[in-house]
């Protein structure tokens, strides 16, 4: 409650700030986006939206398609699994899932590409131009199954003019990083640019009691080679190659006891919870797991008593490559053809153990093999009244593979064996139009017909290596079988779905605009990717769709130095996908009818010359369908009632040739369940981050140097949870990362 009084304080302080009345002659600076697959202002697209500038990517220091929600509000990411497949959720929408054989519900493209595993979301942002972030359903111009939401990462591209920038750090944790891009003309019809970036975290945030070590630090090199050319005088083409790698420590969770050291057990087997637990608290100086063990009592998440052995197996090695090929051909009449061709595969080993413990509990290998094969093809007309006509094709065709061994020594005195193979193939059409009813008047129409088939088959096998598997035999006796498979399915489901989406936009002045929009969202169903005890559990889950209706203001005022941006919104959302927790593994469902409704408000100003003030506002109310027997009314997973961020930064000459800037910036989150269930233990309670950034740099853009810290206040806050009180008696969570900082020179050279 503190922090949220805080935060209105904050909130209330600078709207005064906002509307205080200057001689101010600076106004905002116009973002241009092509979430419409043309180029507009971003105040003239209705579709509630946030873009971000190179300069702002980097003064907030995204790294990575993550660290976007701390500048969106009704934004949420879950790390899943040490981080490594995270789970980004936009208004109440998204992947309540932990396996990267799942598609995003929110859509991350990298120039245009879909990323169609969330494996491939912890990618290294560098040598960005522009991020755009669409909120709702995006099912009509966009690729697969952007329910929740869109996001595009657009790189910077090669032009005729050269340009280049070295930037080098330094941080806590032993952190050194590198980022460095150059690129021009090559000749008269061609241009190229190559940029690189190589972060070397030494230590991790977490250490091992147990050893006495720190976990160890993460290691990542990436690059990209474009070629920008002119094949004649009216086809252009951009090729595009990238690779990458990752190799260090995966992020262990922090446990909590929930029972009664002197009697974890009741009479009946059933637990016994300690006091603290029985109120949904945590506290192991008072509460041990089921083994009577009191976990790390010394009030940081950041320690643990990992196992040793299974400490040195908690690793993240990650190769990856890819390409994109884009072709666009002027077809005369103000029409064009594109041509967009991707490519992506990615091979990973990474080590997940949910419970950082003594004993070997729960230890995971898993070894996945990820490619995907993309293609786009459009036809845009722009008309002389600015209205614009779209249709398209797309195909795609992924592949996962992937090999897991669970290793539980210590408790089911067994290990499992579970792969899977998994083939999905897409294809659709999709068109939008738009009609000038009026001076003022307009409306677009849009539509898209999926076809989709994924093809599956994996299964889940008990090694028994020490023939006392407790899976086999509950009473955990020799049994003599050896290896016993326990789930096996080769199955096939094939989808078809029509996304629509039809928006009137009013604009009484070029300073307004009132819009309302009707649109749908599908994402296919699947197949849950962990292991299984039975072959129910493999059974495919269904597609969930979206009915969202959105109302939205746009306007510019004082002259272009204020921006307001608000929606309402609400969505009818059926057979919604996620997460059911149980006893000995969680397994993947679909709620019935669930409805979601709320608002988003954006204000971004600039009260006096150098003064540029961002507010964000967002509201939820959800609730759930029933799913199986448990009855509706649940909120959603991963959607906080309330989220407010802001930033302030300021600008100013402090000698001739030299700037000096600071800009600070927060966002709080509201208390949120981690599961459909809403289990209480599974709780991320309200937090609030602030980072700041101070700068001094050249007016003429040449050089600027950086002191940054990301979460000043050292928050502690957790991404997300699971609850096993009934198996090992503890409670397990994730936490996000402490405070950190650090300094940047960055040299720009040819501006």
């Amino acid at each position: 409650m503190k922090r949220y009084n805080f935060i209105s304080k904050l909130w209330i302080a600078s709207c005064l700030i906002l509307f205080t009345p200057t001689g101010n002659t600076q106004t905002i600076e116009e973002i241009v986006v092509t979430a419409q697959k043309r180029e507009q202002s971003m105040s003239d697209v209705s579709i509630s939206m946030n873009a971000f500038t190179d300069k702002e990517i980097r003064s907030f220091r995204i790294e990575n398609p993550t660290d976007i929600a701390d500048l969106v509000s009704n934004m949420d990411i879950k790390g899943t699994l040490g981080g490594v497949n995270p789970a980004i959720t936009v208004r109440g929408v998204g992947l309540n899932d932990f396996n990267a054989n799942n598609n995003p519900s929110v859509g991350v493209y990298m120039d245009e590409v879909f990323l169609s595993s969330p494996a491939m979301l912890s990618l290294r942002m560098f040598d960005v131009e522009r991020v755009e972030v669409l909120k709702g359903p995006q099912g009509t111009l966009y690729g697969r199954n952007s329910t929740g939401g869109a996001i595009n990462i657009i790189n910077r591209k090669p032009t005729q003019e050269f340009d280049s920038y070295v930037s080098l750090g330094k941080g806590n944790y032993d952190q050194i990083e590198l980022e460095a891009a150059i690129g021009g003309g090559i000749s008269e019809d061609s241009a190229a640019r190559i940029s690189i970036s190589h972060k070397d975290q030494g230590d991790s945030y977490h250490d091992n009691l147990l050893t006495g070590n720190n976990m160890g630090g993460m290691k990542s090199t990436a690059g990209r080679g474009q070629l920008d050319f002119k094949v004649n005088d009216t086809t252009r083409g951009n090729i595009s190659i990238n690779f990458g790698s990752a190799e260090g420590t995966n992020t262990p969770f922090t446990i909590f006891g929930l029972l009664d050291p002197s009697m974890p057990a009741n009479a009946d087997w059933s637990v016994n919870l300690c006091g603290p637990a029985k109120t949904f608290k945590f506290d192991n100086s008072q509460c041990s797991d089921f083994f009577g063990i009191q976990e790390t009592n010394d009030s940081d998440p950041y320690t643990h008593s990992f196992n040793p052995s299974d400490a040195a197996k908690y690793i993240i090695d990650t190769d990856y490559s890819g390409a994109v090929i884009r072709l666009e051909h002027d077809l005369g009449d103000s029409s064009n053809i594109t041509s967009i061709t991707g490519f992506e595969s990615q091979d990973r080993v990474y080590g997940d153990n949910i419970n950082s413990h003594p004993f070997q509990l729960s230890a995971i290998t898993h070894d996945e093999e990820i490619s995907q094969f993309s293609q786009e093809l459009r036809i845009n007309r722009i008309n002389d009244d600015g209205t614009q006509l779209i249709l398209g094709v797309f195909f795609s065709k992924d592949e996962f593979e992937s090999e897991n061994v669970f290793e539980s020594s210590d408790f089911f005195l067994t290990h499992l064996f579970w792969n899977n193979d998994q083939e999905t193939t897409s294809w659709a059409i999709f068109g939008s139009k738009d009609w000038k009813l009026s001076e003022t008047l307009s409306l677009t129409a849009g539509f898209r017909y999926t076809d989709e088939e994924i093809d599956f088959t994996g299964g889940t096998t008990d090694l028994n290596p020490f023939d006392m598997s407790c899976i086999i035999d509950p009473f955990c006796m020799p049994t003599g079988y050896g290896a016993v498979p326990i789930t096996l399915v080769d199955n096939t489901i094939s989808e078809k779905d029509t996304s629509i989406r039809v928006a009137l936009e009013y604009r009484p002045d070029d300073d307004r605009m009132i819009y309302g929009s009707v649109s749908t969202g599908y994402k296919s169903g699947g197949f849950f990717g962990d292991f299984t005890f039975s072959n129910d559990e493999l059974t495919p889950f269904s597609a969930e769709s979206i009915r969202a209706y959105e109302i939205g203001y746009k306007s510019s005022r004082s002259e272009g130095r204020v921006q307001l941006n608000a929606s309402v919104f609400h969505y009818d959302y059926d057979d919604m996908q996620t997460l059911v927790p149980g006893v000995l593994v969680t397994r993947f469902a679909n709620a019935d009818d669930s409805k979601i409704s709320g608002m988003d408000l954006d204000i971004l100003a600039v009260p006096r010359d150098g003064l540029t003030v961002g507010l964000g506002f967002g509201m939820l109310n959800s609730e759930l369908g029933a799913i199986g027997l448990l009855p509706a009314g649940n909120k959603s997973p991963n959607a906080a009632d309330l989220q407010l961020n802001g930033f302030i930064s300021y600008e100013h000459q402090v000698r001739p040739g030299v700037t000096m800037g600071w800009q600070g910036s927060f966002k709080y989150t509201d208390d949120m369940f981690r599961d459909a269930f809403n289990d209480k233990f599974n709780v991320t309670e309200s937090y609030s981050t602030l980072d700041a950034r101070i700068w001094l740099a050249s007016d003429d853009d040449k050089w600027e140097v950086a002191l940054w810290a990301k979460n000043l206040a050292n928050e502690k806050y957790t991404e997300s949870a699971f609850n096993f009180v009934d198996l090992t008696g503890l409670a397990n969570h994730m936490y996000g990362p402490p405070r950190t900082y650090g300094i940047n020179f960055t040299y720009f050279g040819g501006k």
